[in-house]
């Protein structure tokens, strides 16, 4: 009989237990419903280098107008699934989510997406290419600094989502190792394809062209083309020679 009792009692307390937390979560539930958009905070991912929105920018595409659109908002008339959706169908936004507090900030959370480089091709169309090889649309107005390929190029923005011919697979690899080394990065600013499908580095300082031909031996090219920097051109001058050649295995010719 006691066991009984005990039993009865423990299963009692568990009821009352899971009413509590019934209650609790619904008046959060209903709390939170009612709550206000006060105030809009948007944090852009990177924090660092090249940009393609600001704040202003993520507001615009959230809503088309602004965050006045957005505040007063009562939080279960929030259209969380549009804003996601506008901000996620920019080709400039990797990846984006939103979370609104019980303060009423909503918080506007986007990953930019960051160019590799610039290409300009033969028919005078630029876009970007991602580090994915994926494709992004130039903006008019609103340039970004990255270095630039341009020269030769047939491949256009249209011809597919990501790039597909095997010049611009070797630019991507070609402009990954120079972007990945802080004197390389900057030191060349523009990257010429000429007629036969040669890489020529053009340099920021210096009246000089770098003949890299293709990516084959990258790193070691790239490898002694700094050491012909440091122990050279630092000696003689940065201007004495007009071509630096680094196509040959085991040697940079260089021409005055």
């Amino acid at each position: 009989m006691k066991r009984s009792l005990k039993f009865n009692r423990n299963k009692l307390w568990i009821i009352v237990g899971s009413l509590l937390v019934v209650i609790l979560s619904l008046s959060a539930y209903l709390k939170f419903n009612n709550v206000l958009v006060s105030s809009v905070v948007v944090k852009l991912e990177p924090t660092e280098g090249t940009y393609f929105l600001d704040d202003s920018h993520v507001l615009r595409l959230a809503t088309g107008e602004g965050q006045a659109t957005l505040i007063g908002t009562k939080s279960s008339e929030l259209p969380s699934y549009d804003i996601l959706l506008r901000l996620k169908s920019s080709p400039y936004v990797a990846d984006a989510s939103i979370r609104l507090n019980l303060n009423g900030k909503l918080h506007v959370y986007v990953k930019q997406r960051e160019p590799l480089f610039r290409v300009i091709n033969q028919h005078g169309e630029s876009y970007y290419v991602e580090k994915s090889g994926m494709k992004i649309p130039f903006l008019q107005n609103y340039p970004i600094r990255v270095p630039v390929l341009s020269g030769m190029i047939e491949e256009t923005m249209s011809d597919s989502s990501y790039v597909k011919s095997r010049l611009l697979q070797e630019a991507m690899l070609l402009f990954a190792e120079i972007r990945s080394d802080v004197f390389l990065d900057a030191q060349i600013e523009q990257v010429y394809v000429d007629k036969f499908k040669d890489f020529l580095l053009i340099p920021k300082v210096g009246n000089h062209t770098i003949v890299m031909g293709n990516t084959e031996r990258l790193s070691d090219k790239l490898h002694a083309l700094k050491l012909f920097y440091h122990e050279a051109l630092n000696k003689l001058g940065w201007d004495i020679y007009r071509e630096i050649d680094l196509r040959y295995k085991g040697q940079i010719v260089a021409r005055k």
